[in-house]
């Protein structure tokens, strides 16, 4: 299920586990659960995901000029975001995702296939696929995982 962005709307959506939630409350109260169907290569993707990543993975989503759509989201990371930082996260994505651009240029056209957020405990992880559109991934990181392995294998399926 799509969410966009909305200055009318309530709802929330999220995706656990391959079941989507609309919650008109917000986030954090009680849920109806949606099946949905994440298939292709979004299916792929977070089954990979989930078996090398386990517990840590936090989420996994695409997103383009118009909204973005939830393909996995760990229920304790979805108490940690209001609907607004969602999608201010959205819009920033976005942003970089347009200056990406520049920074091909920069460096002789090179094609900027990942940029990689490693803050203190987590890692979060932006592919760009074209104007206004791409693809992040977040998981919690303790150091035993090598975030440029998890790229690659995140390029292949995508490819």
């Amino acid at each position: 299920m799509r969410q966009t962005k909305s200055t009318d709307c309530h709802s929330e959506v999220r995706l656990v586990q391959g079941v989507v939630s609309v919650n008109p409350q917000g986030l954090n109260s009680n849920t109806t659960d949606l099946k949905v169907s994440v298939q292709g290569e979004n299916e792929e993707l977070v089954d990979y995901l989930r078996g090398e990543l386990d517990d840590d993975l936090r989420a996994v989503g695409r997103y383009d000029r118009e909204g973005y759509d939830p393909l996995f989201i760990r229920d304790d990371v979805i108490e940690e975001y209001a609907t607004e930082d969602i999608e201010e996260i959205h819009h920033e994505m976005v942003l970089k995702g347009l200056g990406n651009q520049h920074l091909e240029t920069l460096f002789k056209g090179d094609d900027l296939d990942c940029s990689i957020y490693q803050f203190e405990d987590k890692v979060r992880l932006h592919f760009v696929r074209g104007d206004y559109r791409g693809l992040y991934v977040s998981f919690d990181w303790h150091g035993d995982v090598n975030p440029s392995r998890i790229v690659d294998r995140c390029k292949s399926i995508m490819a």
